[in-house]
């Protein structure tokens, strides 16, 4: 009964030291929010809807799948001759890209689990982002009201109409806006969007299924994989948290490679395209890596000591039993 009683205490005391060493090497799950501004950013989603609505003075579909327009007064142009309908129903050949300028954007998502990447282009005259998806994309828009200065329309080229191959067609909505435009895509297809004005893309809720790396690879006979991190407007950060834990927020350096591999319940909570891509992800994180190239990450997700807190009652626990035994033997080997 003694020696049992003292390798049951030993034990307790062993089981708790063993604990403590582990604790600075075991990274758990962790709920984690990062927030960082990029040049692009790629996810592995199914999200039904990617954007807000947004005005475009132009908006670029390459790999047209389909295209149903319905209008008061549809104004085609073809081969030379102009006829007026309330309606046209296009199907995209090999390589078939559509315009469409001064119209309303909305539903922008996904048939199914794809890969998709946004682009931030601040190169031409008026920013611009563009979205590539290894899926199927659908969406539709609306005509805005046309006018001297700004006139909606559309042209599209490497079409059919019903049976017949169009090389090209273009046309003009109805002037006083409101037709509409459904649209699907074909796999590994691209959409550039032109803001009328100010760029105000905007995503919230988009469910993460993947890892994601911001990070880009430079082509070339040495390719180099670089950091896509850029400086954020006024009023957002670079940096990771956990918002469970009393550890202190991660500084994101703008020559950081950043990896996050997500466990389960993981959304980009927000995305926002403004002179930049504005990403704010958030949920449970099996680990997060930092570091200034490719072989060079280390992990940031903070340890089971860190989570101390939330289990204090259960440490707590351990030293007492091990006392109330401790108490126990004295009184009847000693007493």
């Amino acid at each position: 009964m003694r020696d049992s009683i003292k390798w049951g205490v030993l034990s307790i005391w062993i089981v708790t030291v063993v604990g403590l060493f582990s604790s600075v090497l075991i990274h758990p799950v962790t709920v984690a929010d990062i927030s960082v501004m990029v040049r692009q950013v790629s996810l592995l989603t199914n999200t039904r809807k990617l954007f807000e609505p947004t005005n475009e003075s132009a908006f670029i579909v390459a790999g047209l799948s389909r295209a149903d327009f319905a209008g008061n007064n549809l104004q085609v142009d073809q081969g030379g001759r102009s006829r007026h309908t309330s309606s046209i129903h296009l199907r995209g050949q090999r390589s078939a890209l559509c315009s469409f300028y001064h119209v309303r954007i909305s539903d922008i998502g996904l048939s199914d689990v794809s890969l998709i990447t946004l682009i931030w282009n601040n190169k031409g005259t008026k920013p611009a982002l563009a979205l590539k998806s290894h899926g199927e994309l659908t969406g539709s828009m609306a005509s805005e009201l046309s006018n001297a200065q700004a006139k909606a329309g559309f042209s599209c080229n490497n079409v059919m109409i019903g049976a017949t191959a169009v090389p090209s067609l273009s046309g003009s909505f109805s002037p006083e806006g409101g037709d509409s435009v459904v649209f699907s895509t074909s796999a590994d297809a691209r959409l550039d969007f032109r803001p009328t004005g100010a760029a105000d893309f905007r995503g919230t809720n988009i469910p993460v299924l993947g890892d994601i790396r911001l990070s880009e690879s430079q082509p070339g006979p040495y390719p180099e994989e670089k950091s896509v991190i850029i400086k954020p407007q006024d009023g957002d950060v670079n940096e990771v948290t956990f918002p469970e834990l009393h550890v202190d927020a991660i500084p994101v350096n703008v020559s950081d490679i950043v990896l996050v591999q997500p466990s389960n319940d993981f959304y980009a909570s927000e995305l926002r395209a403004d002179n930049g891509i504005f990403v704010r992800l958030r949920g449970k994180v099996r680990d997060v890596r930092l570091g200034p190239g490719a072989t060079a990450l280390s992990s940031r997700i903070p340890v089971l000591l860190d989570h101390v807190d939330k289990y204090q009652k259960i440490l707590a626990a351990i030293p007492a039993l091990g006392a109330f035994l401790v108490g126990i033997y004295e009184k009847l080997f000693k007493g």
